[in-house]
């Protein structure tokens, strides 16, 4: 089987949404990652900066690739204005700051003054240490 490059990319969810339906559709694919990437992966998490490329058999060449031109052209075909409505939706100041909740306000504010009090038990025990 000669495998030929059909798709190659740093966007794991595309990838990923490509490999299932290459599983969903019968087509066997061989999914590579350039340089470390696989051994970067298991120490350090997904890398955006990780190429993945997506080979598949000669005979199954034109259905994979147009399988990957439907999707392509359905990704592009999304209405900006959905899009734009969800931004609208987040509510915002005169200065376009984020507006939060009251009790968004008071968690925060619990948070500062746990890390101001545990700054001053340092400070007291730095202190005493010394003395």
């Amino acid at each position: 089987m000669k495998e030929i490059k059909v798709f190659s990319s740093n966007d794991d969810l595309l990838i990923d949404r490509i490999c299932a339906i290459f599983r969903e559709k019968g087509i066997p694919f061989i999914k590579k990652e350039e340089g470390a990437g696989s051994y970067m992966n298991i120490a350090f998490g997904k890398s955006p900066m990780s190429k993945k490329t997506i080979f598949v058999s000669g005979e199954d060449y034109k259905k994979a690739k147009k399988l990957i031109d439907f999707l392509n052209a359905e990704d592009f075909n999304e209405e900006p204005e959905e899009i734009s409505n969800e931004l609208k939706a987040i509510p915002v100041d005169e200065f376009g700051n984020k507006i939060y909740s009251w009790p968004a306000k008071i968690l925060g504010g619990i948070v500062v003054a746990f890390f101001i009090a545990l700054v001053l038990l340092w400070v007291v025990q730095v202190v005493r240490y010394f003395n």
